[in-house]
Parts: structure tokens; C-alpha cells; sequence
């Protein structure tokens, strides 16, 4: 930044925002979060300008990730769902991709494209190569809390309540 004034672009009544996430050509940005009765997922397409309710939900969401043409969204409870993000609207039923069982879940969902790779992380760092249909579980040690991802250079780096992991790709 350069210490520039900051202006608000959207609010949603109660809307506690939780993450973004946007399109490979970051044409499209799309804010997730959650308001008295439920989820939300807002979109804009003027880089914050103007912002359009798409879809809300009865379960809080808690992060979200494009991969390839789809929207990925997680919620509270360690669900996986995705839906064309071109076409996400209330009228419409998310693809459950995994449930994780994990209650009170605040994780996150990170997509690596040069590896096709979804990591997320819930009971523990779980990592997809087919856009979700498998999965590979990898528990950490004293482990119970599992926050954010990230992935620099040849590395995954995992926030715990336990500490900061890293593992080699």
C-alpha cells in the first residue's frame, strides 16, 4: 500500500467476511463469510467496485478456492462443496465434494495448479490431484487445530494450534 485511504467496498448487513478468492485471470473476486442465518458468497467483477449476492446458505463458510472453472467453499463443519463459478446462484445445489466431519472447523483450502493439487486442512493436511474426487490424509503429530496453508516455492507450510509445519512437495 501507499498509505492511501482505505474505502469499504461492501457490506452485508451482519456479514463477517472470512476469506476471497479470484479467478486465475482476477476477473472475478469472490468474498465468502457468514451473517445471522448462515453462509454467504458474494462476486464482483469491477475489482471490488460494485459487489452481487450470488448465493447464500443455512451453514457458515469459512474459506473458499477457484480451481480450474469451479468454486470451491468450505464450511464450519469441514464440508467441501463446489459449483461452476460462471453459474453460482441460489436456485442452484453445490457438488459435496467431502465431508471431513470435523465440527467447529476454521481450516483452510489451498489449490496448487502447477501440481493439480487441493490441499485441506481439517482433522488433518488431506490433499487431492482429481479436483476432489480422492483424497490422501496426513495427520500431524499433537495436532488438533489446523488453520492456513500455504505453498512457497517446493514447500507446504501449515499453520497448527501446534505450531508451523512444512513439508517438502
Amino acid at each position: 500500500t501507499t498509505n492511501s485511504t482505505w474505502n469499504k467496498t461492501y457490506s452485508y448487513g451482519n456479514m463477517d467476511p472470512n476469506d476471497f478468492c479470484k479467478t486465475e485471470d482476477e476477473s472475478i473476486i469472490f468474498a465468502v463469510g457468514y451473517y445471522s442465518n448462515g453462509g454467504i458468497i458474494v462476486k464482483s467483477n469491477d475489482l471490488g467496485e460494485t459487489w452481487t449476492v450470488v448465493k447464500t446458505t443455512s451453514y457458515i463458510i469459512t474459506d473458499c478456492e477457484i480451481v480450474n472453472n469451479d468454486l470451491y467453499w468450505i464450511d464450519n463443519q469441514g464440508k467441501t462443496y463446489s459449483y461452476n463459478y460462471s453459474t453460482v446462484n441460489n436456485n442452484s445445489i453445490p457438488s459435496l465434494i467431502k465431508d471431513f466431519n470435523t465440527p467447529n472447523f476454521d481450516g483452510d483450502i489451498v489449490y496448487y495448479k502447477s501440481r493439480n493439487m487441493i490441499i485441506h486442512t481439517s482433522n488433518a493436511v488431506n490433499i487431492s490431484y482429481d479436483n476432489g474426487t480422492t483424497w490422501k490424509s496426513y495427520p500431524l503429530p499433537s495436532v488438533t487445530k489446523y488453520y492456513n496453508t500455504v505453498i512457497a516455492d517446493n514447500a507446504i507450510f501449515i499453520c497448527t494450534d501446534q505450531g508451523v509445519f512444512k513439508t517438502l512437495l
